[in-house]
Formats: C-alpha cells, sequence, structure tokens
C-alpha cells in the first residue's frame, strides 16, 4: 500500500487498539493473524496491490512466510527503490499515470 497523503501509516493492535506502529507511507502488510486497524484518515489517497497467495514472493528478497503478523516499510526490504516508488506515484498526474507506474 502507498499512502499518497503523507508518508506515514499507523497501525493499531492490541485488544483495544493501544498500541500504536508507525510505518513509511509505502509498505507492505502481510498476512496477520490479529486484527490490525488502519488509522482511516489516511484513506484519502492511497493506491495498492493486492495479491494472490504466493504472488509476492516474486518481489520479496526474503521468505514471504517473514512478513506474517508484520507490517514494513517498502524501504526495509527494497532501499532507496520503496521510496522511489512513492515519490513517483505522488508525482504522477493521473490516476491512470499511477497504474503505470505500479
Amino acid at each position: 500500500m502507498v499512502n499518497l497523503e503523507e508518508d506515514e501509516f499507523r497501525t493499531y493492535s492490541g485488544p483495544n487498539c493501544e498500541n500504536l506502529h508507525r510505518a513509511s507511507g509505502a509498505i507492505l502488510s502481510g498476512p496477520h493473524g490479529k486484527p490490525v486497524t488502519i488509522d482511516t484518515m489516511e484513506q484519502r489517497r492511497l493506491i495498492a496491490v493486492e495479491f494472490k497467495m504466493g504472488g509476492v514472493a516474486a518481489f520479496l528478497p526474503m521468505p514471504a512466510s517473514e512478513t506474517c503478523d508484520q507490517v514494513l516499510g517498502l524501504r526495509e526490504f527494497w532501499g532507496r527503490g520503496g521510496c522511489l516508488l512513492r515519490e513517483q506515484l505522488c508525482t504522477a498526474l493521473t490516476p491512470a499515470d499511477r497504474f503505470r507506474v505500479l
């Protein structure tokens, strides 16, 4: 997911959503076994890819199983390329341009 509004994602976990986790504005959210809440204020301008089972493996430098119950900034495993992707998506002028970048 890429937040096109601000360079941050905030997620909350725990019984009363009391645990705050902050990540950059370009993230991979792995499969979760427990509920995670995304701050709805961040849903104003968002672009995301949802992979079919096993499809994400080609894009990761580590086994996909290591992403379970994780929200990881793309920079954590793609380096500068993760940040560049967000920059290019934010500066694209039209939705069609954003899909071409993606």
